[in-house]
């Protein structure tokens, strides 16, 4: 659905040059939820203009359901448009308009009569659950509302794609959820394919597929959750399956462990004891469910040779190896460290 390929984008100021996108290459398939994570700066929001092109690319293509828009006339681009949705970080209403006019308003700019527009705004809002608020101003509404008005407006085309541009980060916790439970259910219903610009793990953790890490305008990682969370050494790894790690004794053996799907049930411990293991600690350790899957990723402390553990382990289909203290440090990496700040 969405396709990019060598995407660069250059910025001049005064008599220097500024490179938010780095040759970026994406692509997303039809109804499936892709996060765009990284830190203030990586080029996110450049990425979200160019691939409407707001923001013509330097160099690359944008390609949104087989069309390349860096290819079509300006009609046509104006067309293309109309199948991609946006929801931005403050949904940006109209103060002026209630609800049902703001939802409305893009089909107003089209030229839908007025009764099938108003008939098309009051379903919008009843599908993200405002129903009953149709004549209530912005002022009036929750952070959370408002929101939902905005998506509801995004929704006004019938777009395939829905771009969302740090959808929840000027949201309170309870408000989040609500954004990305409806966000994933109108993906399932709707069929929409989405992309999630963010600086929250979180919000990949509990929407998305797929995820890729953008850094200086260039993706460092990409691909479904699962895969990339198997990857040890990897930076998303680390940020989507975090350890907190204790002081570490560091005359120990240690045995870094990842297990997916049903081996994240099995009990480390118990496999270590049967394998001749004397003693075995868990030292460290986190469970996580990721794309609908169970992620446990723990690190073991041990009496002597690790060798007889690790193939144990590796027998019940999960990823072992053995560990340094320094290497475990280096991979205590936090969600705030990939994200940064908003």
């Amino acid at each position: 659905m969405i396709e990019v390929r060598g995407l660069r984008k250059t910025f001049r100021q005064g008599g220097r040059e500024i490179h938010a996108l780095r040759g970026v290459d994406l692509s997303i398939a039809p109804g499936r939820i892709h996060g765009i994570i990284g830190q203030s700066g990586a080029g996110k929001s450049t990425l979200v203009r160019c691939l409407t092109l707001l923001e013509p690319p330097t160099e690359g293509s944008v390609s949104v359901g087989g069309q390349d828009l860096t290819r079509v006339s300006a009609r046509g681009l104006l067309d293309a448009r109309r199948r991609i949705g946006m929801v931005f970080q403050h949904a940006n209403l109209l103060s002026s308009r209630t609800a049902l006019d703001n939802v409305a308003y893009p089909l107003e700019v089209t030229g839908t009569g007025a009764e099938e527009r108003r008939h098309r705004a009051a379903e919008l809002l009843a599908l993200v659950g405002l129903e009953g608020f149709e004549h209530s101003y912005p002022a009036q509404l929750s952070g959370g509302q408002r929101q939902r008005v905005g998506i509801a407006r995004a929704l006004a085309s019938d777009p395939d794609v829905l771009l969302c541009d740090e959808p929840t980060s000027a949201l309170d916790p309870a408000s989040t959820e609500g954004i990305l439970a409806l966000i994933d259910d109108l993906s399932r219903r709707l069929g929409l394919t989405v992309l999630v610009i963010t600086h929250e793990m979180h919000v990949v953790k509990r929407l998305c597929h797929e995820v890729s890490l953008l850094s200086e305008g260039r993706i460092e990682q990409s691909g479904a959750l699962g895969d990339v969370a198997q990857d040890l050494d990897s930076p998303l790894s680390s940020a989507l399956l975090p350890m907190r790690l204790p002081r570490l004794r560091g005359d120990e053996t240690m045995v870094e462990v990842l297990a997916r799907g049903e081996a994240a049930s099995v009990p480390l411990a118990q496999v270590a004891r049967d394998a001749g293991a004397p003693r075995v600690e868990v030292l460290a350790g986190t469970v996580e469910e990721l794309a609908g899957e169970r992620f446990s990723h723990q690190l073991l402390g041990l009496d002597g040779d690790a060798t007889a553990v690790i193939a144990a382990l590796r027998e019940h289909g999960m990823r072992a190896r053995e560990t340094s203290a320094d290497r475990a440090r280096g991979q205590e990496q936090t969600p705030q460290q990939i994200g940064g700040a908003a």
